[in-house]
């Protein structure tokens, strides 16, 4: 392989020009998996000569490679040559490149270990603890933590993981060669620290300190491993030495810069937060010494950003005490009040660096307080600190608390100090929720014992949220925030007579110039929409929506119009007023789709936010779900920008555009001249290569061939629609959508076309058995020849496959389709697998020469008919390249710019694949009754007796 062709293709994947770019970044994928090439991007990332540019370009590729291919689950997995050079090379690779570069090669093994480590990579601890232990023997500081960045990215996966006996078999060893090292690097570290070093010193040796307490913390955060629990005494003497140590060059003069002193001591209090919840025991001997410097710290640090993290974990700290056995240091009243004025009133106080990003960093704020993102803030921490006393004291706290609640309001009233009353309502908040705050914003509040919700609400929100002033600029923002947030959380408090005038007013808050306020009254909206009684049906009725569905969408467009950024949390309420109205939205369908088309056109040019995205296309979805009689108007606003998108290949948007033209095309009975440019394009190979597109593209090619299966007659056109099919059945992930178009051509396309290609088909489909046989793939296979049999009879698939390969009938029938058909998933696929072996069970054939196949499909059927499941051992493996709009965001950030995430107002209606039949157990009978009926019937029946169950032969009535 040539090593210039592979650089230029790296360094023109990295051009201006969008043609040259598109097609390195093909040239690199079409070399993905070839031999050699793998091993050969390392060493490119390896070559001195070569620029930080294109080593960053090829470690991404490399990165990539590592996710997609390496697995032995994936669908290309690179060879185990390149697997062995890469794992040889790549530690030390690593060491040598500049530090954005060492970032992506750090993920990359992170990557590789997932698949490998430790089974087929046993040697990489050892050889990680020698060299850490050669560039300790020479204090050389960077290079040593280099090694040991590299180990947390390896052992930072046992965190969040569930402790097994073959977990804990794989992290002994490790512990008991890493533990040494770490020991003894740790003691130097915390005499060299205490020492007089100058600044740039000291910052380099905490800086490594910090990345040695988080390797303790992913080796002991399972279990304290022989070796952790013999040396507790001296790493805890170590952890508290650094925490009381202190040194004013150390502390930063920003404001807002947490220094590396502040960084190691949170550090050391999270990891002794798990000691105290796992480990009690071992811990107990210290316990009182840490706590002494904990609470010491909190009373003493100011409320600037940079001291969040150690304020937050402090405040943990002691929620976990409060949560333990050593609650008891906190029941004395005079202990609780103190606690709770100096130090988790203050942390819920709203502070100015809470104001300024309400104010210039709105998205961050928002993110943080109603996403659930602020577990990570000190008013959360202090939050968890009060529900934690809770536990044991809580009439002492509530009773603390409601004085202060009273002091705060009555502040309020009298000097009109916004602060005291956002602090009022937050600790009536916090005091209630005992979920997260992103299950609260699912579900709401279910009970509260701090006030009465009704009479707060009536004497403290609701004013705020009159129309007293004007909802473009109040006075205090964050106020009507709060009194929004309230509405949202306590929802499930209010009578349902309150809730229609509730979204009445907080809808003319999607007017005010605050972001933070608009946000979340678009949030709050979509909440109360989404209400249910016990019985299932809306809180808010579909006829109190008659007078607010105009007004919300009047006042949700004119805030889109004056949006700075593309807010997802207004359209996601777009969406919810549209679903929830249904055909109310009739008259509103051209002011509404008019302004969507347009938001649309816009965001086309440059897709940058996925859920804003995505729920404008379940806005438009919506609007053709429940408005069928206006889908010619709906299709005239949107064809042509979906032909632009697919025109301009704008991938984050060509699933989405898949399955809405599939949706249109269910609500019509005919194929309007338009769609028929489409037929060829989507058969087209190019379209298939991103996977993201493919379940969409799959579904609508199925609609066409549903709706016109006429134009499938041309041999051509079959022809490639077939060719898609091979290509989809031959993969793991994507084999179930090549099913669904081989399902469909099975249905629709008139036989006398099928036919002559039914005996590759048939290869294709024994060739896969052969080579990569999952439970997924005959579980499909078993529903096609179901629905083959329903349509063309058993005679004809018998024909068929013993035309392939003389007795593989038997074999099909025996290894795939009976030990399989009772895993199969759905109603209408069941019954079409029923309907089928009905139509064995009388078949001559069976009745013949495969008398033993006939047993093995009585059991089956009769298996189904009672209703009965086998569980798919298998069904974990597969990745369905499916994503919901909450990990959307995230995957984007990772990369991926074409993902498949459906549409719920579009989702695919389930086929009945034998509605002719519409009765099974009847069906059953009536192909039953002929078969008693046979002179060797009596044969037959001691056969079933020796092979069925006694229940089933009860329903045969042979028992």
């Amino acid at each position: 392989m040539d090593e210039k062709v592979i650089w230029q293709l790296l360094q023109n994947s990295n051009s201006p020009d969008g043609a040259t770019r598109k097609q390195a970044e093909e040239g690199l994928v079409a070399h993905r998996t070839k031999p050699g090439f793998p091993s050969l991007i390392l060493r490119i990332v390896a070559t001195q000569q070569v620029s930080e540019e294109i080593k960053l370009i090829a470690s991404v590729f490399l990165k990539n490679i590592a996710k997609n291919n390496w697995a032995v689950t994936a669908d290309n997995i690179i060879s185990d040559d390149d697997k062995q050079q890469i794992k040889q090379m790549i530690t030390g690779v690593l060491l040598e490149v500049p530090p954005t570069v060492k970032r992506t090669l750090s993920e990359a093994i992170t990557l590789i270990c997932t698949s490998d480590f430790p089974a087929n990579w046993p040697h990489l601890v050892k050889e990680l603890v020698q060299r850490a232990s050669q560039a300790f023997s020479e204090k050389n500081i960077d290079l040593l933590h280099g090694i040991l960045t590299i180990m947390h990215s390896i052992f930072v996966r046992y965190r969040g993981s569930h402790l097994t006996e073959a977990l804990k078999d794989e992290i002994l060893p490790i512990v008991a060669e890493v533990g040494p090292c770490l020991l003894a690097v740790l003691k130097w570290l915390a005499c060299e620290i205490t020492a007089n070093h100058a600044p740039d010193a000291l910052v380099k040796l905490l800086t490594l300190t910090h990345t040695c307490i988080d390797i303790y913390h992913d080796l002991t955060c399972l279990d304290l491993a022989p070796f952790m629990e013999d040396n507790i005494e001296g790493f805890m003497t170590i952890y508290l030495q650094l925490m009381r140590f202190d040194n004013a060059v150390l502390h930063t003069k920003s404001a807002h810069e947490e220094g590396p002193l502040e960084r190691t001591k949170s550090s050391i209090t999270e990891m002794l937060t798990l000691f105290l919840n796992q480990f009690d025991e071992d811990f107990k001997p210290y316990l009182p010494a840490f706590a002494e410097i904990i609470w010491g710290s909190l009373t003493r640090i100011t409320d600037e950003p940079k001291y969040d993290e150690l304020a937050i974990a402090s405040m943990d700290f002691l929620a976990a005490t409060a949560r333990s056995i050593h609650h008891v240091v906190f029941k004395e009243p005079a202990t609780l009040s103190t606690v709770c004025e100096q130090i988790i009133i203050p942390n819920i106080r709203i502070r100015q660096s809470d104001v300024d990003m309400f104010e210039d960093e709105s998205e961050d704020y928002i993110r943080r307080d109603i996403e659930g993102s602020d577990q990570h803030t000190r008013r959360r921490s202090a939050c968890e600190f009060t529900h934690a006393l809770c536990k044991n004291y809580q009439s002492d706290v509530t009773n603390i608390f409601q004085g202060h609640v009273s002091s705060l309001l009555q502040s309020f009233a009298a000097s009109q100090d916004w602060k005291a009353k956002d602090s009022a309502i937050y600790l009536i908040t916090a005091l209630s929720i005992t979920q997260s705050a992103s299950n609260v914003a699912r579900s709401g509040v279910q009970s509260t014992q701090m006030v009465n919700i009704g009479d707060f609400f009536n004497s403290h929100i609701l004013p705020e949220l009159q129309p007293g002033e004007s909802p473009t600029n109040p006075k205090f923002p964050v106020l009507k925030a709060d009194a929004i947030k309230f509405v949202s959380s306590f929802r499930n408090q209010l009578s349902p007579e309150h809730l229609p005038p509730c979204i009445s007013l907080l809808s003319q808050w999607l007017m005010c110039e605050s972001e933070v306020v608009q946000t979340y009254a678009a949030a709050a909206i979509e909440r109360l929409l989404t209400m249910r009684s016990q019985d299932g049906s809306p809180k808010i009725p579909k006829a109190a929506m008659s007078h607010l569905t105009g007004p919300l969408f009047q006042n949700l467009f004119a805030a889109l119009d004056k949006q700075l950024r593309e807010n997802h949390y207004l359209m996601m309420c777009m969406m919810r007023v549209i679903r929830t109205s249904e055909e109310l939205v009739g008259p509103f369908i051209v002011p509404v789709l008019s302004p969507l088309a347009r938001i649309l056109d816009q965001v086309t040019k440059n897709p940058s936010n996925p859920a804003y995205n995505h729920y404008l296309f379940e806005s438009i979805s919506g609007l053709i779900k429940h408005n069928r009689p206006q889908v010619p108007d709906i299709e005239k606003g949107l064809f042509s920008l979906f032909m632009n998108i697919l025109e301009g290949d704008v991938v984050e948007f060509m699933p989405y555009v898949f399955q809405i033209l599939a949706q249109l095309l269910e609500c019509r009975n005919d194929v309007p001249h338009c769609y028929g440019q489409l037929v060829g394009f989507l058969v087209k190979p190019d379209l298939y290569k991103n996977k993201g597109n493919i379940p969409a593209v799959v579904r609508l090619l199925a609609v066409f061939i549903q709706k016109e299966p006429e134009k499938f007659t041309d041999k051509g056109l079959l022809s490639e629609t077939m060719g898609v099919f091979q290509k989809l059945v031959t993969s793991k992930t994507l084999d179930n959508e090549g099913f669904e178009l081989l399902n469909a051509i099975t249905l629709y396309v008139p036989y006398a076309a099928v036919k002559p290609m039914m005996p590759t088909v048939m290869q294709i489909m024994f060739s896969r058995l052969s080579n990569s046989k999952t439970i997924k793939f005959c579980k499909m296979l078993v529903l096609f020849c179901s629905i083959f049999v329903a349509k063309h009879g058993a005679d004809e698939l018998i024909t068929i496959s013993e035309a392939t390969q003389v007795g593989i009938w038997k074999m099909l029938f025996t290894n795939v389709w009976s030990a399989n058909v009772a895993k199969v998933d759905g109603s209408f696929s069941r019954k079409a697998c029923a309907a089928a072996l009905i139509l064995l069970m009388e078949n001559q054939q069976m009745l013949g020469k495969y008398q033993t196949e006939w047993v093995l499909c009585m059991r089956s059927l009769t298996t189904l008919i009672a209703g009965e499941k086998e569980k798919d051992d298998e069904g974990h493996l597969y990745d369905k390249a499916t994503l919901d709009v909450n990990t959307l965001g995230s995957k984007y950030e990772e990369g991926y710019t074409n993902s498949y995430c459906p549409l719920a107002c579009a989702a695919r209606p389930e086929t009945d694949y034998c509605a002719h039949i519409p009765d099974i157990a009847a069906f059953f009978q009536e192909k039953w009754m002929p078969i008693t009926q046979q002179p060797q019937f009596p044969q037959m029946s001691q056969m079933l007796r020796s092979a069925l169950p006694a229940h089933h032969l009860v329903f045969l009535k042979i028992a």
